[in-house]
């Protein structure tokens, strides 16, 4: 069940610099839109051309991505649909460290993996009360 507190939550990423996976892409984003419904939630992102994150060339046009409430799972962190396999860190503090470590990290793979180890231990080390799920 979608919470008034959830929905809230999610228009805030409105505007806000993330980093989205889907399968072997990674890149930084900029969200510029944020729709809700009944059904679920949808966003456009633009892609952000960032030192580490541009070794797959993305078009400048909009990304799109959404998921289901019974699919989206949302947490502090991140946001998540695993049927369609993408992922989407929303901490600014999470985002500016795999910024840096994009910077000098040989792969997107290296960057993917150091991405789940700083949500897992962001997530891990909250409070449990902190999820919004």
């Amino acid at each position: 069940m979608t919470t008034v507190a959830q929905l809230a939550s999610l228009r805030t990423l409105q505007d806000r610099t993330c980093i989205y996976r889907e399968r072997w892409l990674i890149c930084v984003v900029l969200v510029t839109d944020v729709t809700v419904d009944e059904r679920g939630v949808r966003f456009v992102f633009k892609p952000v051309p960032t030192p580490g994150f541009d070794r797959r060339r993305l078009a400048p046009e909009p990304m799109r991505a959404g998921a289901a409430w019974q699919t989206l799972h949302q947490t502090p962190f991140s946001l998540g649909a695993t049927y369609v396999s993408w992922f989407l860190a929303i901490a600014p503090e999470i985002v500016a460290q795999l910024v840096a470590f994009a910077a000098t990290a040989p792969s997107d793979e290296d960057v993917m993996d150091e991405m789940h180890r700083l949500v897992a231990g962001a997530e891990h080390a909250a409070p449990a009360d902190e999820s919004v799920n």
